[in-house]
């Protein structure tokens, strides 16, 4: 081809046709540039065609690290429910010295923590990301922003957790010796001070007050921001998916379901302030009423027809609170928990 177009060249300057010539290395100047601006498109979208891909990956290991911190989460609620009934138990005299000798935990599990961890990397990715992003991703950047700042908030208080759980063990090897002896003797001991010893019992009830209140209620707000941030990526890539069988598959559990015209009464489990995980499944806006301490106060919400309810509404479920279902101005359902963790409306 060069070769070619080096002949006509030769022809155009032999036979004197200088104004063909130059014509000629115009439209020659022309088409190479042509050229540069088609090979530099090309490879513009080879590059965006690459970025996207990376992204794409990235989003799905997101997903694979919203999953386990939601599995990590549900664990440290777990432990904050065994920690709650230690202390219900406690507060409420019930503890014998029989059932501490056939559960030794609730003497020996007093300062205890659950320290784990709660990955980010993704997340970080992604806002590093942010300008190369897609508006369809873009759209969950506030969700991930305010993941990243609950994880960030959570770490602080797991640390602060930690080092108080250290303190005040230390503080007890040092004033009951018996909790370093490994026999029956000192093991009795230590059932006296855990059942007799008011001050020793008011400190272990502070610093659960303090682990559920900061450690474990961050936590719960972490899974409930990550499990609404992955049903929306997993429903992106599949509108089939049905928020039942994605809770179930998480191992969520439902509320409980009451008739209307009786506050729920029930056994309660859980004394601790937890977070809720609301969807709205239906084709129109629902009117939700959040009762609390079992009283006419009520806060009214309104969710979005297929939506979640919004994460900075700061709804939470404790003993004597319920959610009642407004339907044609009036009540339709009531829902109330003890351990459980969605309601789908």
């Amino acid at each position: 081809m060069i070769k070619f177009f080096r002949h006509i060249r030769q022809n155009l300057i032999m036979e004197n046709k200088t104004s063909k010539y130059f014509k000629y290395a115009i439209g020659e100047i022309i088409l190479v540039v042509i050229g540069i601006l088609i090979a530099l498109q090309i490879n513009n979208w080879n590059e965006k065609r690459k970025i996207n891909r990376e992204i794409n990956l990235l989003f799905t290991a997101l997903e694979a690290e919203l999953e386990n911190n939601i599995l990590e989460t549900s664990a440290l609620l777990r432990s904050g429910h065994m920690a709650d009934s230690v202390r219900t138990l406690y507060r409420e005299d019930k503890v014998t010295r029989e059932m501490i000798r056939e559960r030794p935990i609730l003497a020996f599990g007093s300062y205890r923590t659950r320290s784990t961890f709660l990955g980010d990397e993704r997340l970080d990715e992604v806002i590093e990301q942010e300008k190369e992003l897609s508006n369809a991703y873009k759209s969950f950047l506030p969700e991930i922003k305010l993941l990243k700042r609950r994880i960030k908030a959570w770490r602080f208080w797991q640390n602060k957790t930690l080092e108080l759980s250290m303190q005040r063990n230390k503080e007890l090897a040092s004033k009951t010796p018996e909790f370093r002896r490994n026999d029956s003797v000192g093991f009795e001991k230590i059932i006296d001070r855990s059942l007799n010893d008011k001050i020793y019992r008011s400190e272990v009830n502070h610093y659960i007050r303090y682990q559920l209140g900061e450690n474990v209620w961050e936590a719960n707000l972490i899974r409930t921001s990550a499990v609404i941030l992955l049903f929306k990526l997993k429903s992106t890539k599949d509108k089939n998916l049905m928020v039942e069988d994605f809770f179930t598959n998480l191992n969520l559990r439902p509320y409980q379901e009451f008739p209307c015209g009786e506050v729920p009464k029930k056994k309660y489990e859980t004394y601790f302030e937890r977070d809720v995980i609301i969807y709205n499944n239906q084709e129109k806006e629902v009117i939700l009423k959040w009762h609390y301490k079992n009283n006419e106060n009520f806060d009214t919400i309104n969710i979005p027809p297929k939506s979640f309810l919004d994460v900075k509404y700061g709804v939470s479920i404790e003993p004597e609170s319920y959610f009642e279902l407004e339907k044609d101005g009036k009540c339709s359902k009531v829902y109330d928990a003890n351990k459980e963790d969605y309601i789908i409306l």
